[in-house]
């Protein structure tokens, strides 16, 4: 396990002389936007037009860029809508952060999950169930213990913010009856209930979990009448999704609906370091500090918790039927994901790293001490 400290600045005549050698073979969207005074940066993403986080975040954030930067910084996004991306998330987001991570794109914003299971190994910790339900501490602890000790995982990136959309939902449906019986599914409250459950879900190690309790977890089709058409020809008993893909209206039969606040979904939205590095500096501190006053880790955090305030009250204008779990059902998942660490993690069988306990525990500790001191200012 490597654990990775601040790193030292050394400021002297050759690195200032390394810096103009760059500076001379930096992307030539950079380089020729800055003859005329103005920079043009590429924003790479996987976010669909309809997608909240798309028009809350990234153009909140890149109108406020263009703005602070008196019109002298443009963003041009590349994703979906231009057919950049959108055909696969898991190789879209790949794509995404290695072309960041090259110098080919200068900004991302991925969904770490959306990633091969081999990266982001340590991050992916939060879509452990009831690590906490609450987004801005997940986040801010998500925040410094990447910052700390996961450095590796994002080599080459200045990161802007980290954060977690704790909302995730198994969602059921009425299947059709000519298929399979037109009863209700029975409603998912605690960790057994998962036995002979078949949940599609892109959440690494959620997936896990289920398995471990013997569920089966399938990957969520990336399109819409994908997903509709696994539910409704067998293959799967429910769905975990964010809060809003549930209100697409091709998903509209799944009508039966379990919240789980704290199966996390981390995203990470930053820089490439070396151009973040040749920007002016003055717009380097701006990037880095704040959004109108605000962190963007708690900028992102705002955003999330609208998002998932408002696609709620969609579905219970829909008269749909939301079951959120109480203290002792949270408490229950939160204990098994406990001993599915330590114990899952431990077997040979498995995935024998010792720095994975380390860093769950650690998360936990951070989270529990959050907590208690929000409590107590309440």
């Amino acid at each position: 396990m490597i654990f990775y400290g601040a790193r030292k600045i050394i400021k002297s005549k050759a690195i200032k002389s390394l810096i103009i050698c760059v500076s001379l073979l930096m992307p030539l969207h950079i380089a020729s936007a800055q003859k005329n005074g103005t920079i043009t940066l590429i924003l790479g993403h996987n976010l669909q037009e309809d997608s909240p986080l798309l028009e809350l975040f990234l153009k909140r954030w890149a109108n406020y860029f263009t703005q602070v930067t008196n019109n002298r910084g443009k963003i041009i996004f590349q994703g979906p809508q231009d057919g950049t991306f959108g055909k696969d998330k898991k190789s879209d987001n790949a794509n995404i952060d290695s072309l960041l991570r090259s110098g080919k794109i200068d900004i991302a914003f991925v969904n770490l999950f959306d990633t091969p299971e081999s990266s982001f190994f340590y991050s992916k910790l939060f879509a452990l169930p009831f690590i906490t339900s609450d987004t801005a501490i997940a986040s801010h602890v998500f925040w410094d213990i990447a910052n700390d000790y996961l450095r590796q995982e994002y080599q080459n990136l200045q990161l802007l913010s980290l954060h977690i959309d704790p909302y995730t939902m198994l969602h059921y449906g009425e299947r059709p009856p000519i298929q399979l019986a037109d009863s209700p599914i029975n409603t998912i409250l605690f960790p057994e209930d998962l036995q002979g459950r078949v949940v599609a879900t892109n959440h690494t190690y959620f997936s896990k979990f289920i398995n471990s309790l013997n569920g089966t977890s399938i990957d969520v089709p990336i399109f819409y009448q994908e997903k509709a058409r696994i539910f409704t020809e067998g293959h799967t008993d429910a769905f975990g999704l964010n809060h809003s893909d549930i209100n697409h209206e091709q998903l509209s039969f799944l009508t039966r609906h379990t919240v789980f606040e704290g199966i996390g979904t981390p995203y990470y939205f930053a820089f490439n370091e070396d151009i973040f590095n040749l920007l002016p500096r003055e717009w380097r501190k701006i990037l880095t500090s704040s959004l109108g006053g605000k962190n963007l880790v708690d900028f992102a955090v705002e955003v999330t918790d609208h998002i998932h305030r408002t696609e709620l009250q969609k579905l219970q204008r829909r008269n749909d039927l939301i079951i959120k779990l109480n203290a002792e059902q949270k408490h229950r998942w939160r204990n098994s994901a406990n001993l599915y660490i330590s114990d899952f993690f431990k077997d040979p069988k498995n995935i024998n790293d010792e720095a994975l306990v380390v860093i769950f525990n650690l998360m936990q500790e951070r989270i529990i001490q959050m907590e208690k001191r929000a409590t107590k200012t309440r």
